[in-house]
């Protein structure tokens, strides 16, 4: 449903660019918030913040050198800098490769790829998750599930 969502608005919002309907490390951020949503690399600011700081770090090093330096310089550049700002999220270096490696389209966005999908998919990402997790919460405190935790001993 969160992958679609994503999909959906980027088809939307800039089909006509020849960007991707979808960059592949969502599937890796919506896995991370669904199935551990208590890890620390699940919160707010690591995974916007983790992965725009490595979006940015990719497209400086992919204007900056040859693809050959620019892929472990972005991953270097974007871990170090998401440690030091305490958002690290395991998709960051996916991000920041991406913004090499992910082709003319990519690259001809330049800094625009923070944005533009950058920010605004995972934007949308984490509001799935926020959605989800408030529904969820209602059911958990639903008389059912109380009297259901009651039988089981929980």
């Amino acid at each position: 449903m969160t992958v679609f969502a994503v999909a959906l608005a980027n088809h939307a919002l800039w089909s006509h660019t020849g960007l991707p309907l979808l960059l592949t490390p969502i599937g890796a951020s919506a896995l991370l918030l669904f199935s551990k949503p208590d890890d620390p690399s699940a919160r707010f600011w690591p995974v916007v913040g983790g992965v725009a700081i490595s979006a940015l770090a990719g497209v400086v090093a992919a204007r900056l050198m040859t693809p050959f330096w620019a892929c472990p310089s972005a991953a270097l550049l974007a871990l170090t800098t998401m440690w030091a700002l305490r958002c690290l999220h395991p998709a960051g270096i996916a991000v920041a490769l991406t913004a090499v490696v992910g082709g003319p389209a990519i690259r001809a966005e330049g800094f625009a790829f923070l944005w533009r999908p950058v920010i605004v998919d995972w934007l949308i990402v984490y509001a799935m998750f926020a959605l989800f997790r408030r529904l969820a919460s209602r059911f958990n405190d639903s008389p059912m599930v109380m009297a259901r935790q009651r039988e089981v001993g929980a």
